[in-house]
């Protein structure tokens, strides 16, 4: 397993939802989404949602990482992403490092499926083994229905016999480095795919752009805000202060 992680950058699928999880947690994003409006992203919810706090800490999910990681494990960042049924938007080949300024660390990307998700209605795709190339060069891309609304690898050279399509069933999860090469196409089906993805990272990383997580283990982390209490459960309180933040 740890070989293949070295060898291609991605790991999946791994069970670590049982169905009464996934309907738990896809209830409780659905009436986020009813209340707050729907979004086809909801970033830094771990900060704001007991639901995406108890999903990102899971400890099936931070088992998982923990294989890859060692002991000492921080949530850096953590987001949904949903695809609405026909939903034109997409995102574009990218490097999760590009955007999280954790290039230069041990880290990865757990994709949590609350739904099936395939090609058609828009799974995550790698390309395996870009990880071992170094940081590429992404260009902001406005005007075109791109969920990551922050850019592209606009010149991108590699061999298409490598792409290979993360299809996940509703409670399993993927892993990525943060330095593959990855995006996704339109959902072209008549349901939704949700997925909620988490940044995972070790005490080398060097910057953290909001509060940090200690997942597991020691806290390491003495240049950095330390969030260590979860949300509440008031949900309309959670979605107000996302409002202040500037984050919905």
């Amino acid at each position: 397993m740890l070989a293949n992680w070295e060898t291609d950058g991605v790991l999946f699928p791994i069970r670590v939802l049982d169905r009464d999880e996934v309907t738990s947690f896809r209830a409780r994003l659905e009436e986020t989404q009813r209340r707050a409006g729907p979004r086809r992203r909801y970033d830094a919810c771990h900060l704001y949602f007991r639901w995406a706090w108890d999903l990102a800490m899971h400890p099936r999910v931070v088992d998982g990482v923990e294989s890859i990681l060692g002991p000492d494990i921080i949530i850096h960042s953590a987001r949904v992403m949903v695809k609405f049924p026909h939903d034109p938007g997409y995102v574009s080949w990218h490097q999760d490092g590009t955007y999280t300024g954790l290039n230069s660390s041990p880290t990865l990307t757990a994709w949590i499926a609350l739904t099936d998700s395939t090609p058609e209605n828009g799974c995550v795709r790698v390309v395996t083994g870009s990880h071992h190339k170094p940081p590429l060069e992404h260009v902001r891309t406005d005007g075109r229905p791109d969920v990551m609304n922050r850019g592209e690898i606009e010149a991108l050279d590699f061999d298409r016999s490598r792409i290979v399509d993360v299809v996940l069933r509703a409670g399993e999860m993927s892993m990525h480095d943060s330095n593959i090469i990855h995006g996704s196409e339109p959902n072209r089906s008549d349901e939704p795919r949700i997925g909620f993805n988490v940044s995972y990272a070790t005490p080398a990383v060097e910057a953290a752009h909001t509060a940090v997580v200690i997942a597991r283990g020691r806290n390491a982390y003495p240049r950095f805000e330390v969030r260590h209490d979860p949300p509440g459960d008031d949900l309309d309180a959670s979605i107000e202060a996302m409002r202040k933040e500037g984050m919905l």
